[in-house]
């Protein structure tokens, strides 16, 4: 009996109380996966549906929502997003917790959209899912592009007037003209590139219009462009007319550039230009090239078969002079390079870090990584002088560029939008709602 006893106790201290308030149990056991479902469940009558691909179609999303799945669109969480919509419908969007970076470039590109966090109830650190609701008001405020507009004909000094348009086109003819004439006008946006390859532009009207694309000069000769945003500027010296801007996307005829692919300002490259390789040696011609925000990844979902590689380049700015630490987590190997000297190697899973003194300003930056295992990511981070250590932040890294901008242009850049809720859901309790600004009802798990 004394031994029953025991062993009761024991099961009881283990199965009753330790995993029962454990939020890893509380994870495993397709948490994230019902949280999800009961999420589109309630947001598919007013949203199209889009859920990353670590939870697309999954046995418990189906069963439990099976005629928003079937509505649903799949996204791998590292593509560029094409948010087209009908304009009477919003777009909820909701994100696998490993995919943070990719969650955190929404909420740069659409600051008033309302981004909510779910998390398990006994604490910890693991969240379940990230959910991103964009209105059609918030994508409209978002889409489209911004004209700065100036007396005369030359574009220089404080602009007279700001008027926000939701394509690249505008009649100002006499009758529409926001100045009078003669005026200039500055265009200012991102371009979100969802394809990567050879594109064409052409600006039909004034003349003398000047085009440029991640500040490098764009005429009627192709250009090759990653996916994802690219910064976008367009000089009319005399604006008062009509005028349009259009592409010739791969594989498709010259023509307008739909709303879906300009996000109006602070939208601008920013993040590293990655090219991805069919081999673990970065050699030949990349399967694709993309400009990714921040490198934070965990490859649960893989980019390419393994094994294959990865190649980050661009800028990486040092807000002030000092001794910053650079540190790479990482499986499996990667390499960081500053000015062409290495200066972190991280062969393996291990948090490693390296002392880098760098003066004031933009410095040349690539990271290589392979993977070839399993469980892989990569972590780029650093300390900047009398800091603490964080993920490299987006506004500090720049794709190759014509020009690159100043300390102060960056420092202007906003944060993030912020996370309105974190909402919790106590299990067990079939009628309990989420602790969040909208309440449903929750499931039991037992």
């Amino acid at each position: 009996l004394a031994v029953v006893g025991l062993v009761a106790q024991f099961s009881y201290n283990v199965y009753f109380i330790k995993q029962r308030n454990s939020a890893g149990v509380y994870t495993d056991h397709s948490t994230p996966e019902t949280v999800m479902a009961y999420e589109m469940n309630r947001l598919v009558r007013d949203y199209d549906l889009i859920v990353t691909q670590t939870y697309y179609g999954l046995p418990t999303v189906a069963f439990l929502a099976p005629e928003a799945m079937a509505r649903a669109k799949m996204w791998s969480g590292n593509d560029p997003l094409d948010l087209t919509t009908s304009g009477s419908r919003g777009i909820a969007i909701l994100v696998d917790s490993k995919l943070a970076a990719a969650f955190d470039q929404l909420r740069r590109s659409f600051p008033n959209a309302t981004f909510r966090q779910f998390v398990s109830p006994m604490g910890g650190s693991t969240e379940l899912l990230y959910e991103a609701l964009l209105s059609p008001g918030d994508l409209h405020d978002a889409q489209g592009i911004e004209a700065r507009l100036y007396p005369g004909d030359i574009v220089t000094g404080t602009p007279s007037a700001h008027v926000a348009l939701t394509e690249a086109k505008a009649d100002w003819s006499a009758n529409a003209a926001p100045l009078p004439a003669p005026f200039a006008a500055e265009l200012f946006g991102a371009l979100n590139v969802i394809r990567d390859g050879t594109y064409r532009f052409a600006v039909r009207g004034p003349a003398g219009a000047q085009l440029f694309i991640d500040e490098f000069p764009v005429t009627g000769e192709p250009v090759m462009l990653a996916r994802g945003s690219h910064a976008l500027r367009l000089r009319l010296p005399s604006a008062a007319g009509a005028f349009e801007l259009q592409w010739q996307p791969p594989g498709g005829a010259m023509g307008a550039i739909p709303p879906s692919a300009l996000l109006k300002p602070p939208a601008t490259a920013t993040g590293l230009l990655a090219a991805y390789f069919r081999n673990t040696d970065w050699q030949g011609t990349p399967a694709f090239t993309q400009i990714e925000p921040e490198i934070n990844f965990y490859y649960h979902i893989l980019p390419l078969p393994r094994p294959y590689s990865i190649e980050w380049k661009g800028k990486l700015y040092a807000p002030v002079a000092g001794a910053y630490i650079l540190s790479t987590d990482s499986r499996d190997d990667s390499v960081v390079t500053i000015d062409d000297a290495v200066a972190v190697n991280n062969p393996n899973s291990e948090v490693v870090n390296a002392t880098v003194t760098l003066s004031k300003g933009w410095h040349d930056i690539r990271i290589r990584f392979v993977d070839k295992t399993g469980y892989t990511h990569i972590y780029l981070s650093w300390t900047p002088p009398g800091g603490t250590r964080q993920i490299i932040p987006a506004r500090y890294l720049a794709p190759p560029m014509g020009a690159y901008p100043d300390g102060d242009t960056l420092a202007a850049l906003p944060d993030p939008a912020p996370i309105v809720s974190v909402v919790s859901q106590p299990p067990g309790h079939a009628e309990t709602a989420y602790a969040g600004p909208v309440a449903i009802a929750a499931p039991s798990f037992q």
